[in-house]
């Protein structure tokens, strides 16, 4: 009996031990949440359905660097995207068009890697894969002499993004971050237009129908700056 009371301690021991290691390791890791926004430029058929060539994004940022690893890290992103239309893209013999945008939310993981340049000044590029869900623009007015209404569409669909970011830090709990990041997605929308031929059509008019499913390739290259804490 005292033989598996001692066996059992030893046990519990070599438990606790082997948490404060993880903990120390985890402590002594660079962990960091950042979070940053700039600018977005359209790319793909964003620019040929009409987007802006300038949107902007927002994202929240986690990296970490894997114990006993010099370089490699683990690095998850949750981004918004969003491209405004310019509605006289649509307009043809005068008329008043209003469009929403572009909307992209994404949630990316994958591997990072972190090289010293300087003192406080590290290069860090990164690789991610994820999923994006798009949301196509809606367009209504009077491009004409008719009614031309598209409703918006949305998809989720598989995302890449490929970026980098320089890393400041400004103390041991506060660092700067400035980020290049290039991302893809290909979402498969589905919409529907409503077309009165006469804007001074009685409302009893039925207006006609169109259907429209096309995959769409959405490119973005993305500068932006973020504050990052490490914990």
């Amino acid at each position: 009996m005292p033989k598996l009371v001692a066996m059992k301690n030893l046990r519990n021991l070599l438990v606790c031990l082997s948490m404060l290691c993880s903990l120390k390791a985890i402590a002594q890791s660079e962990n960091f949440i950042q979070l940053s926004g700039g600018l977005s430029l359209a790319a793909g058929d964003l620019i040929s359905n009409g987007a802006s060539n300038t949107g902007y994004s927002v994202s929240a940022l986690f990296q970490s660097k894997l114990p006993r690893k010099k370089h490699l890290g683990f690095v998850a992103m949750v981004r918004t995207q969003s491209f405004k239309i310019d509605p006289a893209r649509f307009t043809t013999g005068g008329g008043i068009m209003s469009s929403t945008s572009y909307d992209i939310s994404s949630l990316l993981v994958g591997a990072m890697w972190s090289f010293e340049l300087n003192k406080n000044i590290y290069f860090e590029p990164r690789a991610m894969i994820g999923a994006a869900i798009s949301q196509s623009p809606s367009i209504t007015g009077t491009p004409g002499n008719y009614i031309y209404i598209t409703n918006s569409a949305t998809d989720t669909a598989p995302a890449l993004a490929l970026g980098t970011n320089f890393r400041f830090d400004v103390t041991k709990k506060v660092s700067m971050f400035m980020n290049f990041d290039y991302f893809i997605t290909r979402p498969k929308f589905q919409s529907t237009s409503y077309i009165v031929p006469d804007y001074n059509a009685p409302p009893w008019i039925i207006p006609n129908t169109e259907y429209h499913s096309s995959v769409q390739q959405l490119d973005s290259f993305s500068f932006s700056v973020g504050i990052g804490y490490r914990f």
